[in-house]
C-alpha cells in the first residue's frame, strides 16, 4: 500500500493514548523506509513502552524517534539498548558504532 514507502511520520501533539501507541506501534513495525517519526508532547507512558521497545527492535531504517514532552521520557534509559541512545531534549538516535579492521 501507499504507506509502504513512508518515510518521516509526525504525530506530535495528537493525543494519542498508550493504547493507541500498543496498536500503532507494532503496525509501523513492518515499514522498510521510516526513518523518523514524531511523537513529541503526547501521553506516552511505562504502559506503552514494550510496543516502543519492540518497534525499536524490528525497525531496520529508522534514525530518530522524537520523544520530547512524553511522561516516559522520565523512563527512557529502560529503551536505551545497543542501537539506540537519548539526548537531552528527548530524541531518541541511532547509535553509530565504529568496526576495528
Amino acid at each position: 500500500g501507499c504507506l509502504a514507502s513512508l518515510i518521516d511520520l509526525n504525530l506530535s501533539t495528537t493525543g494519542v493514548t498508550d493504547q493507541g501507541w500498543n496498536t500503532l506501534f507494532p503496525a509501523l513495525g513492518g515499514l522498510q523506509y521510516l526513518s523518523q517519526i514524531d511523537v513529541s508532547f503526547n501521553s506516552i507512558t511505562e504502559a506503552s513502552s514494550a510496543a516502543i521497545c519492540t518497534f525499536l527492535r524490528s525497525s531496520v531504517s529508522l534514525e530518530k524517534l522524537n520523544i520530547q514532552g512524553c511522561p516516559i521520557l522520565f523512563g527512557s534509559e529502560k529503551l536505551e539498548g545497543h542501537r539506540y541512545l537519548i539526548s537531552r531534549e528527548g530524541q531518541l538516535k541511532q547509535r553509530v558504532h565504529s568496526r576495528a579492521r
